[in-house]
């Protein structure tokens, strides 16, 4: 089986930089699967997608998009996958339909109509399932500029669906939409990927999102530090985690503590210390600490945990 998507130690390194923006990665994205690459601001997620997408080419290594070269034949790569940016790629003074007939004639799905109604049968047909499926249908003949950002966000998945893509990539196409909307978007989109069963690649800094995907790549300066499912992620963590934090000024006593019991620990950026309790106990833990308290918690992983275990930081 062909690979969706294939990339084999790819690296960027831009200009006048002295570290390379994404660094020798290496994956293999099944045909119908939803993939997703999850990491902080600058980690390279924006960097990667645009070179799987030929608006980057490589400093080395290569990308296939369904066996074809990315460099090799970029033309025939465009026609066969959808990409929505992180911003909008809207024009705001022509309606919803108008701004998809002009995607329609880039794409050849129709020849050039001066209005929606001269257009050919096909391409009606299209445009009403696609914007039907982002629930724009009442909103098709209005003028972009009054759409609320979800709505926006929503038309712009409309546009890179039409031309019926075999490959969908996102670069964090919900930044800055609020979790209803996101929620939404993400109806529409599993709806619509179950039925046309294409592949899609994501890229997130949102947990819910990533949670949504097969498999994921958690990716840090430039590297994929693993791939694995969410929940086998998170089981990289451990069952259950306890948090605890100090009363005020007692951090160095609490870690020192720590320490000379021999129980490992991260902290987290808030100040908590936090505790993989294994098949242990919580009770057996706390009871062998003398530093004053401030806060007990248990909680199950989550894929941040994940990433504070293979960084130390969170994803911000």
């Amino acid at each position: 089986m062909i690979p969706a998507i294939k990339a084999v130690d790819l690296v960027k390194r831009y200009k006048k930089a002295n570290f390379n923006a994404v660094d020798k990665i290496n994956l293999e994205v099944n045909p119908g699967e939803v993939y997703g690459f999850l990491g902080p601001n600058g980690a390279g997620k924006s960097t990667a997608i645009n070179m799987f997408v030929t608006s980057l080419f490589p400093t080395q290594g290569n990308v296939e998009i369904l066996g074809v070269d990315t460099q090799e034949d970029p033309t025939e790569i465009r026609r066969m996958i959808g990409v929505v940016y992180q911003k909008p790629s809207l024009d705001e003074k022509l309606t919803a339909e108008e701004n998809l007939r002009s995607h329609a004639v880039l794409y050849e799905l129709t020849g050039w109509s001066p209005s929606y109604k001269t257009t050919s049968t096909e391409y009606k047909e299209r445009v009403e399932k696609v914007i039907e499926i982002v629930g724009l249908k009442d909103r098709m003949h209005d003028v972009v500029k009054t759409f609320s950002g979800g709505m926006k966000r929503r038309l712009d998945i409309a546009k890179a669906l039409l031309h019926t893509p075999k490959v969908l990539f996102l670069d964090e196409p919900t930044t800055g939409i609020d979790p209803h909307n996101r929620r939404e978007i993400w109806g529409y989109l599993t709806d619509l990927q179950k039925e046309d069963r294409f592949t899609i690649f994501l890229t997130t800094q949102y947990l819910e999102e990533a949670e949504i995907c097969d498999r994921i790549s958690i990716i840090n300066k430039g590297k994929i530090l693993v791939t694995d499912t969410p929940d086998n992620l998170k089981r990289l963590v451990g069952d259950e985690l306890l948090y605890i934090s100090p009363v005020n000024g007692q951090e160095s006593e609490l870690k020192s503590e720590l320490e000379s019991l021999n129980i490992e620990y991260q902290t987290d950026n808030v100040g908590s210390f936090v505790i993989d309790l294994g098949k242990g106990k919580a009770q057996k833990v706390i009871s062998q600490i003398k530093t004053e308290l401030d806060e007990i918690s248990i909680k199950r992983p989550t894929l941040d945990d994940v990433f504070i275990k293979l960084t130390g930081d969170k994803i911000k």
